[in-house]
């Protein structure tokens, strides 16, 4: 319910895309679900539900996480996929993913107009740091708090950063931070021009 509400709030103040790093695989409530679709279908093909193939425990594509059937007609999917280096000390996004046999782009690869193959990685360029990240409150875009437009023009990421979420990431020199902010990092890392990887040494 309150997902609808805000995606209506996001378009009415003018934003581009909206991407959700959830996947949205298990019905909740019947009326927030419905609430939920019927917004899914306002905004057609300006929301993007989020993904993971989970390729490396099947291959062979038998076992995914997708948003279930309701959601998955009104929206296209992005993958969220990503990997951790050893020892939690950096952490790399994906071009693409795949679903049903096609290839779909990642969050930060959309955003970013990238792509690349569907097992290939990039690291984030680290050196941005997650705190320089524009980030608004839910519910202070629901309770009307935020001023003007500020999402104007702009791609929104919607990701859960509260502290007992297990979606965290650890980055040397960054320290613990929601997993969100690697697909906002990510897609400003390609939009400055694809990395190179040299290597882990």
């Amino acid at each position: 319910k309150y997902n609808a509400e805000l995606l209506d709030r996001l378009f009415e103040s003018g934003a581009n895309r909206v991407y959700f790093d959830e996947a949205f695989s298990q019905p909740m409530d019947p009326e927030g679900d419905d609430a939920f679709a019927a917004a899914l279908a306002r905004h057609k093909g300006k929301v993007f539900l989020g993904g993971n193939s989970l390729r490396s425990r099947a291959p062979d594509e038998s076992l995914a996480l997708v948003p279930m059937e309701k959601f998955r007609a009104l929206a296209q999917i992005r993958s969220f996929r990503s990997t951790r280096s050893p020892f939690s000390l950096s952490a790399e996004a994906y071009y693409s993913d795949s679903f049903d046999g096609q290839k779909t782009p990642s969050i930060s690869g959309d955003i970013a107009r990238r792509t690349g193959s569907v097992e290939s990685t990039y690291r984030p360029d680290w050196a941005i740091e997650v705190s320089t990240v524009r980030t608004l409150n839910i519910v202070d875009i629901l309770d009307n708090k935020i001023q003007g437009t500020p999402f104007n023009d702009i791609d929104v990421i919607v990701g859960v950063t509260s502290d007992d979420s297990q979606d965290f990431i650890h980055v040397a020199g960054q320290g613990w931070f929601p997993g969100v902010y690697l697909h906002a990092i990510g897609a400003q890392t390609l939009r400055e021009g694809l990395p190179r990887n040299v290597g882990w040494l």
